[in-house]
């Protein structure tokens, strides 16, 4: 691991005598860590995060936390949802020095438009670096604004939808009755 010591004992003779010493090292390595995510909706409604039916760009940001340089590193973003598609997972970067961040731009992400407001979406970043070095994080994404869901059911078993509910919502054929709209109605006083 980065900054560890490594302890050493140095046996030496010469037949007769035997003379130890002891020393340490201090080991470098890079630390890749998940640091953020910045969602990008440019065809959606600019909100900044996955909604039912968009399609969107993930910049993941990775920062080295370790004392030396990690090279050609790789990213993997893997997903178990099946509503989220991702065209290509795996992007890399020459080199991310001790204290940068590097974005990792994962494009054209879709999110299909059955899915329900407010599902959760969980991810595993697989990184990898030269020199055998492997580390693994995570993060998780809400799609759609939970707010946006139906509301109910109530007692007796009725959903209340609203115009943000998309294909969530079943269609109707209004009727209307104000008079004030054009309807049959009768005013009341």
């Amino acid at each position: 691991p980065d900054m560890h010591n490594i302890a050493f004992t140095l046996t030496a003779t010469d037949g007769d005598s035997i003379w130890e010493s002891s020393f340490a090292v201090t080991a470098h390595a890079p630390v890749a860590e998940y640091n953020d995510l910045v969602i990008e909706d440019p065809t959606g409604n600019l909100n900044n995060q996955v909604d039912p039916g968009e399609t969107v760009n993930f910049n993941v940001m990775i920062t080295n936390e370790g004392s030396t340089a990690a090279a050609n590193v790789e990213v993997v973003m893997n997903h178990t949802e099946p509503l989220i598609t991702v065209p290509t997972n795996t992007f890399s970067v020459a080199e991310i020095l001790p204290g940068e961040t590097a974005t990792f731009t994962y494009n054209d992400i879709v999110a299909d438009p059955t899915m329900a407001n407010g599902t959760a979406v969980d991810f595993t970043l697989n990184i990898t670096a030269d020199g055998n070095y492997s580390a693994e994080d995570e993060f998780s994404i809400l799609v759609g604004d939970e707010r946006h869901a139906p509301s109910g059911p109530d007692a007796h078993g009725y959903l209340a939808y609203d115009m943000y509910d998309g294909v969530l919502a079943p269609g109707y054929s209004w009727f209307e009755v104000a008079p004030s709209a054009g309807g049959p109605g009768t005013t009341q006083t």
